[in-house]
Formats: C-alpha cells, structure tokens, sequence
C-alpha cells in the first residue's frame, strides 16, 4: 500500500522524467490511496495550467489506476497540524510541508504506508517513502472511497 502526493499525481500527468517509475510504483501497490486534499490540489493546479483537460486527465489517471481516495475529516485536519507543527514551511529548515503537504503526510502517517512524491521536503519528515530510504508498510484504510466524480467539461 501506498500514498500519492499531489507532486507524483503532477509529475505523472505533466510526463516528467519521474513519470514512468512513479506509474510503475503505483502499478505495483497492493492498493493506492490519496487524500481528497490532494485531488482538489492537483485539480487546482491542472485547471489553471490546462483548463478542463488538466482535470480530466487527473480524474481519468485516477480511475484507471484504482486509486482510492480518502475524505479529510476532522481527524485528518489534527493529523495535519501536527505533521505542520513538526515539518511545516516556516518551522522546518528543510521539510517545508505546505497544507497539500501536509494533507497526503497525515494520511501516510495515519496508514504508516509510504508516500510517493517528488522532490526532496518528504525526506526530511519521519514517514517512510517509495524513494528506498525508509520503506514501510501499513494496514488497510478502513472508509476509503472512489471515485471522486470529478465534473468534467
């Protein structure tokens, strides 16, 4: 199992160099989670470099891949805060985490599954990652849901 960050959902859709290690990383998970955060985060950002397109290309990666995604409740929103208060931008020096960061942290740390990301501000946090420098591994989420009907132009 593991979580998706909005920087992976990004690199994957946008056919960066990552793109390919990351699709097959997310292949070969048991099962795949992102937070309802990290949708509207990656949509927010697609949407204004790409318009309609962007965020159909996110709802359709997202379907094809099975990826669930998990509402952010109440005990998400503390998870978050606390995950800003140990590793946020402004309190760490090289964590960073801004609030897209911190919603996928909460529920990787939540799950105690490894993030996907890109970039360099997860490695400074204590959760495990699909990068081999903490590997990690977790229980299944129990209230996960998909898809997220996404509006599509």
């Amino acid at each position: 199992m593991i979580v998706v960050d909005t920087s992976a959902l990004l690199a994957i859709i946008q056919k960066e160099t990552e793109s390919v290690p990351f699709l097959a990383m997310i292949r070969h998970a048991d099962r795949v989670f992102v937070s309802a955060v990290t949708v509207f985060e990656a949509s927010i950002v697609l949407h204004a470099r790409r318009g309609r397109d962007g965020t159909n290309d996110l709802a359709d990666l997202i379907d094809a891949m099975g990826i669930d995604i998990v509402s952010f409740d109440v005990a998400s929103a503390q998870a978050a805060l606390d995950g800003f208060r140990a590793f946020g931008k402004g309190i760490h020096p090289k964590a960073r985490l801004n609030l897209g960061d911190c919603a996928a942290y909460a529920l990787a740390k939540g799950m105690n599954v490894p993030l996907l990301y890109k970039g360099n501000d997860f490695a400074a946090t204590d959760l495990p990652d699909c990068h081999g420098r903490r590997p990690g591994c977790g229980q299944p989420l129990r209230g996960a849901r998909r898809p997220l009907e996404l509006e599509r132009g």
